[in-house]
């Protein structure tokens, strides 16, 4: 009972919780000339409109558990090894340096208080002096690719007629003095391969960082004065001119290209910049950006699903300002109040397609909620921008809807134009594989068998045309090349039903099996986990989670069909994913202007 009570006695506790007058604490680390010296801690109880004398830390908390120890106000606290060791590296050696920390600051265990801090937390990251972001160790490679970010000023950019190139970021003061000693670096140098390799692995692994996954660190570096991005104990460097560095290595005079993991390490920064770009007034609120969010919101992950609403609605107030934080709310419940404020802003609209592509990006949802909201904690997602193959199915038509008062049914003007008879052959296996490696696999070869079957069973005379046909056409469009005829004639001759294609056991040619797996590539993510089916109008089509008896609709405001599901006890329709149809009239826009003025308001529950 003693040992207990001491323990007691030793361990930091949390005053009363800060629930009003705008009240924030912050910490002051204490100075230490030894690296691994004790971390010592106090906490200051200060009001965020009058104090700014602090930096914010931006970093991930990669599910990891409190159990490095540190001493506050001299007592015990447990600290996750991130906070840890970034708080190691931002120590300094001569005087304490005051920092907002949300896993120190904050009381994780009081869900009044993180609901009250958490709703200021837009003001704490744009009163701080700066934001200290956290990438983690460094490594040879991110050292030279930090190296070539403040020296990327210096390269001679190709002009492009009609192209306009980003200005070079501010530069800091040691940039500033070098220039003033006309200190140059070596040009030539940064342009050699070898050194144009390393520093691609370098852009690679910064880029591959968890810390761009997570949603709360969009606004983190969009929000703050300014942010310097930290890898080890690399010189730091911005936000800004990391984004820089990413874009002048496409125009060199010479035309040389400098890959740096390109497309992902884009993708990875995106939305961080899209945020930044709007917050700094450079670009204007519009409704395109809506789809943009939605999705980017499905690839952003939180240890608190509920943070996927809250820690983007400082940055979008006009669009989800009236959206309160409150952590003992239920998910679903939050999510769908998200949707509906995303919802509420595309009427009159060519973006409903956009909107609807996301929400059924992940079936089944593992969430209560109604079909058209997404369910943005998914882990798993299925995404196919059909769209971009074809021409708008419903004559660029400006989406109409209404949402109901509980906001649980939404209302979207449409037609029902055909219904799913019979599904053919198998549903085609995930391709997620095709985009590491090119060579046959298991699932190739059974997606090409299933090819193979799915056009004999076309081949059947039936009284709705030539069905093979029309299975060709949509997959030599998904494929960008009119390659299918060709692959069908290579298995019509090799594959028989007693193929082993689980080991990959067959007398086809290595050679040519690994081209026609070269030519199904551009069309990986359009039949990952899809099923061809027929309808009782004679058309093939492709479908993800498709039943027979289920509706195909058109819907004002998209560019393609839906694939939607009755729920009689609901007394509406459920949503259940994008389809495209082997048919000119329906997908150019056709069969849209002979319904038009039949249209009606379809219940999505």
């Amino acid at each position: 009972m003693m040992e207990t009570r001491s323990m007691r006695d030793k361990t930091f506790r949390y005053g009363p919780a800060l629930l009003g007058a705008r009240l924030v604490r912050v910490i002051k680390l204490n100075p230490s000339w030894n690296g691994s010296a004790p971390l010592h801690i106090s906490l200051k109880t200060v009001c965020v409109d009058k104090f700014s004398d602090y930096d914010c830390l931006s970093y991930t908390w990669d599910e990891q558990v409190p159990e490095r120890l540190i001493y506050c106000d001299g007592k015990l606290m447990l600290i996750t090894a991130n906070v840890d060791t970034a708080m190691r590296r931002f120590r300094r050696k001569h005087r304490p340096r005051w920092l907002w920390i949300d896993a120190v600051c904050i009381n994780q265990a009081c869900v009044e208080e993180k609901n009250a801090q958490v709703s200021m937390m837009a003001d704490i990251y744009r009163s701080a002096r700066k934001v200290l972001v956290w990438l983690g160790p460094s490594t040879e490679e991110t050292k030279k690719a930090i190296a070539y970010c403040h020296r990327a000023a210096y390269i001679p950019l190709k002009r492009t007629p009609g192209l306009e190139l980003p200005a070079p970021p501010e530069e800091t003061k040691v940039e500033r003095l070098t220039k003033r000693l006309n200190i140059r670096p070596n040009v030539k140098r940064m342009l050699k391969e070898d050194y144009r390799l390393s520093v691609q692995k370098g852009f690679d692994q910064i880029a591959g960082r968890s810390y761009w996954t997570r949603i709360w660190t969009v606004q983190e570096i969009a929000l703050g004065r300014r942010s310097e991005l930290y890898v080890g104990d690399s010189t730091p460097v911005s936000f800004e001119r990391l984004l820089y560095a990413y874009l002048v290595q496409e125009y060199y005079p010479d035309g040389a290209h400098l890959e740096f993991g390109r497309d992902r390490s884009i993708r990875a920064l995106a939305f961080h910049s899209n945020c930044l770009y709007h917050v700094r007034g450079k670009g204007a609120w519009d409704q395109a950006r809506l789809a943009s969010i939605t999705s980017s919101l499905m690839v952003k992950k939180s240890a608190e699903p509920r943070d996927i609403c809250f820690a983007i609605k400082a940055i979008y107030p006009d669009l989800l300002g009236d959206i309160e934080v409150r952590y003992d709310g239920s998910v679903a419940d939050i999510y769908t109040e998200l949707a509906a404020s995303l919802f509420g802003q595309i009427w009159g609209t060519k973006l409903l397609g956009g909107m609807l592509d996301v929400a059924t990006m992940c079936l089944p949802k593992s969430l209560s909620v109604p079909s058209w909201v997404p369910d943005w904690s998914s882990e798993e997602t299925q995404w196919s921008d059909y769209k971009v193959l074809f021409n708008n199915a419903t004559c660029d038509s400006r989406a109409a809807g209404m949402l109901s008062t509980d906001n649980r049914s939404l209302y979207l003007l449409g037609k029902v134009v055909d219904t799913v008879l019979e599904l053919v052959g198998e549903p085609f296996p995930d391709w997620s594989i095709m985009a590491v490696t090119i060579q046959p696999t298991s699932e190739v070869y059974a997606a090409l068998k299933n090819i193979h079957r799915i056009l004999a069973t076309l081949q059947e005379p039936t009284g709705h045309g030539d069905l093979a046909s029309q299975f060709y056409s949509m997959i030599s469009t998904l494929s960008y090349a009119p390659c299918l005829e060709g692959i069908h004639h290579y298995l019509h001759h090799s594959f028989d039903d007693n193929t082993d294609l689980a080991h990959g056991h067959t007398t086809t040619s290595s050679s040519l099996l690994t081209s026609q797996t070269v030519a199904l590539i551009p069309m990986d993510d359009k039949l990952s986990c899809r099923q061809v089916f027929l309808t009782a109008q004679g058309r093939v089509g492709l479908g993800r989670a498709v039943q027979p008896g289920d509706d195909l609709v058109l819907l004002a405001g998209t560019q393609h069909p839906y694939v939607i599901r009755h729920n009689s006890p609901k007394n509406g329709y459920e949503l259940q994913a994008s389809a495209i149809v082997a048919d000119a009239m329906l997908m150019g826009g056709d069969l849209w202007s002979s319904i038009e003025d039949s249209l009606e308001y379809i219940c999505f529950v």
